[in-house]
């Protein structure tokens, strides 16, 4: 009996010791906050633009009213400290001439990459004091230190003919700092024989852009819904998918880069698409993996039918047919999707039902090397869902373990999101805010399943302005929880107690275990250390129940799991 009651003395002190109080966050979603500034109206065109990294940091980037004309701003979320106040990095100021320096400024879009650094592109008009006209330029800055961006660099080439129009970049950057952009190209080449022209440059960190290399043939019909899509890996390897109209067909077109031998290959079409009048593709989306594997998803329509369609590339064998995700005679729009860097895509789109008058979001997955799953309904069951994408980004996104998020809205008025973790399901949607009008959305997810959503919404003064909430994510339940019961013997004397154990596949977001006692806590693991726990109250003859959750870097606290001991 004298070593029980000295065991159980160390055993209270030890608990004394680990008990430690612990902040806990009841909501995942914080409230929202304004980010541009009170009584800017923001720019509708090309919407707010956002990513995150997994340092849980993130950037975005908008277009700001500046007179008749646009700045372009940036703010940036440092975790832990919020969002700075927005800096402009491409500013309408006049020259001697009294002209603004960059005109009509729109469709900005930014890629944050693992070491914080960001590329912001945008389209343009730079006004030349030479000649005194504005030239029309697809333009970049750059930002290694949050708030602090690089003097404007103009990546197209500077034409000097009224016939030459740059417009709808897209961009992305690696974790070694190599950006690459993608623009749609008009040039009156002939005459008044206008046309267009996929064009693509890269940007080594601490570099300039390399000179416009042009990766299609050309063709006819551009506005803002030829805006191309452009992914890159760490090695260097790139997709660019993109809309084309060759008489008389629209047509999904793509093509590829290789970075071990710095070729791009000939374009691709994934879609020939059918007679003009008959049919119509929306803004295909691409992704691409650590090993060069690609997705893409598109929209088809005509006048009767509506369909989402998928095609998958693999180094050395090329495109894969492509698949009808769905079909329906119901509205299909806003196709994206988003690989992981293990090679398995996620792609999400509209299904507006006309009987009813209500949409929903639909989801199909495809792991790698397999088939595309059915789709599937991830919206809430309850009123209107929509996807409000910009013309560049879209409100989906994958964290380096795969797991995914994707935003709408709900009813008008509501923001959600919904995730699914890997190797599992959709879960339930989360309220992200009520706003007013709240439109163009995009959202980034960093890890532990932090994320940022950000969109324009009305401040209640008629002024649209860029509005964002951050989400502390959910803690992962621990896995492998089992116990039993065990006897040993000191000294002739029979010592009795539960011997708890546990897995760590729960991630290294977990801060620390909650081990109840039928409901009591009765102690505080940290993370790392010991994965066992013997609980010297030990009940030959009645059960007792074991209650084990984790809690992450965030202070929220896991679904239970449990264990009975007969």
């Amino acid at each position: 009996m004298n070593f029980i009651k000295k065991m159980k003395s160390i055993y209270f002190v030890f608990m004394q010791l680990v008990l430690i109080p612990f902040p806990f966050l009841m909501a995942q979603w914080q409230p929202p906050v304004f980010i541009s500034q009170a009584g800017e109206d923001i720019q509708f065109v090309g919407g707010v633009t956002l990513d995150v990294n997994s340092s849980n940091n993130g950037v975005t980037v908008w277009g700001a009213p500046s007179g008749l004309h646009a700045d372009i701003k940036a703010s940036s979320y440092i975790f832990g400290s919020g969002w700075t106040n927005p800096v402009i990095i491409s500013s309408t100021a006049l020259n001697q001439f009294g002209k603004p320096i960059y005109v009509v400024q729109g469709d900005p879009q930014v890629s944050l990459n693992e070491a914080n650094y960001a590329v912001a592109v945008w389209e343009g008009s730079e006004f030349l004091e030479d000649i005194e006209e504005n030239i029309q330029g697809v333009f970049s800055s750059t930002s290694t230190t949050p708030g602090i961006w690089s003097p404007v660099q103009r990546i197209s080439a500077r034409n000097l003919g009224t016939d030459f129009f740059p417009a709808n970049p897209s961009a992305d950057v690696n974790d070694a700092g190599l950006a690459l952009v993608a623009w749609v190209e008009e040039r009156s080449d002939v005459g008044d024989d206008i046309k267009f022209y996929i064009m693509t440059s890269f940007l080594e960190l601490g570099g300039t852009w390399t000179t416009p290399f042009q990766i299609s043939a050309p063709f006819l019909d551009s506005d803002k819904e030829f805006t191309p899509d452009v992914a890159i890996n760490s090695r260097g390897d790139a997709v660019v998918v993109w809309k084309n109209r060759v008489q008389p067909f629209y047509t999904v077109t793509a093509a590829t880069y290789n970075a071990a031998t710095a070729t791009w290959s000939p374009p691709i079409t994934l879609d020939p698409g059918l007679n003009e009048n008959l049919t119509f593709h929306d803004l295909p989306k691409a992704g691409i993996d650590e090993n060069g594997n690609a997705v893409a998803v598109w929209n088809w329509q005509n006048d009767t039918i509506y369909k989402v369609f998928a095609s998958s590339f693999t180094p050395g064998l090329g495109w894969s047919p492509a698949t009808i995700l769905q079909q329906t005679t119901n509205l299909l729009g806003d196709a994206n999707v988003v690989m992981d860097r293990f090679g398995n895509s996620t792609a999400i789109w509209d299904f507006f039902d006309i009987p009813t008058l209500s949409n929903q979001v639909y989801s199909s997955s495809l792991p790698l090397g397999g088939t595309w799953s059915s789709p599937v309904i991830i919206s809430t069951n309850s009123g209107d869902n929509f996807l409000s994408v910009s013309l560049v980004q879209v409100p989906i996104s994958v964290d380096l373990d795969g797991n995914v998020i994707v935003t709408y809205i709900n009813d008008g008025d509501t923001v959600r999101s919904v995730s699914r973790l890997v190797n599992g399901g959709w879960q339930n949607s989360e309220i992200v805010t009520r706003a007013i009008r709240p439109g163009l959305l995009n959202i980034g997810l960093g890890s532990c399943g932090f994320a940022i959503d950000v969109w324009q919404a009305d401040d209640l003064s008629g002024t649209y302005r860029v509005e964002g909430a951050v989400r502390f994510g959910p803690s992962l339940p621990p896995c492998d929880f089992t116990g039993y019961r065990c006897f040993k013997c000191k000294k002739s004397k029979k010592v009795c107690f539960n011997r708890l154990k546990w897995g760590t596949c729960d991630s290294n977001c977990v801060l620390f275990y909650h081990l109840y006692r039928n409901g009591v806590l009765i102690a505080t693991i940290p993370f790392g250390g010991s994965t066992h726990f013997n609980d010297l109250i030990c009940h030959r003859k009645r059960s007792v129940t074991y209650t084990l959750t984790s809690v992450n870097l965030f202070g929220i606290e896991s679904a239970p799991v449990t264990v009975t001991l007969p």
